[in-house]
């Protein structure tokens, strides 16, 4: 399966622009904090169901994606993989869309955290605080 998507000219220029402006770094444990607006794009990469097996490599309706987390602030991004979620506090904004290179890309314009598993959680950065 091929998904193509017709796109403008302009479209392909604004591509060749926007990534440039971010460095990648190498490493980034299991937790991202980011202290402005935080991008996030999902790749999808590869299935998780195997034809081979009866197993799965994450949810069996889903696909293992490379994901690409980008701290606007800082001017870098985190490239890891595979993963096959994202959850998302109710505590976070956030706003969903499908990017021009046809990624899904995940928009948190307030600080957040990442952590990192199979499945990724995004949390607000400031805790809450617990009332006794």
């Amino acid at each position: 399966m091929k998904l193509e998507v017709k796109h403008a000219k302009s479209s392909e220029e604004y591509l060749k622009k926007v990534f440039t402006k971010y460095k990648e770094v190498d490493k980034c444990g299991n937790l991202i904090t980011v202290n402005g607006r935080c991008v996030i794009h999902l790749y999808a990469k590869e299935d998780t169901r195997h034809d081979d097996s009866e197993d799965f490599t994450g949810y069996g309706d889903a696909y293992n994606c490379e994901v690409h987390i980008y701290d606007e602030e800082k001017k870098i991004y985190y490239r890891t993989k595979y993963h096959d979620q994202v959850e998302i506090d109710r505590d976070v904004i956030a706003n969903i869309r499908i990017f021009k290179d046809l990624s899904t890309v995940i928009i948190i314009p307030l600080p957040c955290k990442v952590l990192l598993g199979q499945s990724i959680l995004i949390i607000n950065q400031k805790m809450k605080e617990s009332k006794n």
